[in-house]
């Protein structure tokens, strides 16, 4: 099982290879052995969050498939949501905790063919699925949902260009651009006050971070690179938590200042669970799990392990439920 590697140095490419290399390191964090036991058929619905909180996170076999799976943090009550051909990744809850959306890489390459590459929007059962990228008529790469719920940010675009960050309404209609063509943008993350987004910029030579106004205005940059990547918000929107290198995680203030090293041991800061504590895909030993920590670097635990180490993702709790999960 390899670790996670986010390429730097990379002059800008456009966004099929770009996802291939970076998706397919994540990816192969998850995958290492068939999924076996403990699953469910797609569309019956699992068990409500408790106080440990409720994960959906991905698990598969390397280069047959991969599915979105869920189940307490403990590893409990796990069932299988998707099914079928195809490699389901990413997954990421709505804000009601109704809806998840993951992306979808069908059997074969992808670099030549991004047209291909799919963003699902399914209920938490795993019924109901629509391709938003294909109903809107562009390819997808990461998304994230608006604190209301009703729009989702992601970068795509039409084949043989770079990619751009995009708005869309949750079924798929009045795709908007917010970032000009010509420049590789990445990664989206919609701050959960709704005010404004972060995303990575392919430079020359490597990735940084910026943040923009949800209207796609005010462009700041945040990083200098040349390795920093794969921004997400923390609850309260106070904290912008990114990579920095092949296992380093950091956080920093939405206006760049404050950098902290949070810890070495793993590259990919995938979620903030309620309680305001990193949920993260990383390695121990070669083995891929999923893991939590503070943002104080303190309290490191691992939640899921073994081939159901990848793209870790909290199930949100009514704000009467929160716990302090995490």
């Amino acid at each position: 099982m390899g670790h996670l590697v986010i390429p730097a140095k990379r002059p800008a490419i456009v966004f099929g290879a770009l996802l291939t290399l970076l998706g397919a390191a994540l990816l192969a964090l998850a995958l290492g052995r068939e999924p076996e036991g403990g699953s469910s058929r797609t569309g019956t619905a699992f068990a409500p969050p408790i106080a440990s909180g409720t994960l959906a996170f991905v698990r598969g076999k390397e280069g047959v498939a991969a599915d979105i799976y869920v189940a307490r943090a403990d590893g409990s009550r796990r069932q299988r949501l998707t099914r079928g051909p195809g490699f389901k990744y990413d997954p990421d809850w709505s804000p009601d905790g109704q809806w998840l959306l993951y992306r979808y890489e069908p059997p074969g390459p992808t670099a030549s063919r991004p047209s291909r590459l799919g963003l699902v929007v399914m209920r938490a059962d795993g019924s109901g699925a629509v391709d938003l990228a294909r109903r809107a008529g562009v390819y997808s790469g990461p998304a994230s949902w608006a604190p209301g719920g009703d729009r989702i940010a992601f970068s795509g675009g039409q084949p043989g260009d770079s990619s751009s960050i995009y708005v869309v309404r949750r079924d798929g209609s009045h795709l908007t651009r917010l970032t000009p063509p010509g420049r590789e943008a990445q990664y989206p993350a919609w701050s959960p006050d709704g005010r404004r987004i972060a995303f990575t910029y392919v430079e020359t030579g490597g990735f940084s971070i910026y943040v923009m106004d949800a209207t796609g205005t005010n462009v700041k940059r945040l990083t200098n690179g040349p390795e920093d990547n794969w921004p997400v918000w923390s609850p309260d929107s106070e904290r912008i938590a990114f990579s920095r290198g092949e296992q380093t995680i950091w956080s920093m203030n939405p206006d760049g200042t404050d950098a902290r090293l949070v810890t070495t041991r793993g590259g990919a800061p995938l979620n903030w669970s309620p309680a305001k504590k990193l949920v993260f895909s990383c390695t121990r030993s070669g083995v891929a799990e999923s893991c939590s920590i503070s943002e104080s670097g303190t309290g490191f635990r691992t939640l899921l392990s073994g081939a159901e180490g990848g793209f870790p993702a909290w199930r949100p709790q009514p704000a009467a439920g929160r716990t302090a999960a995490g």
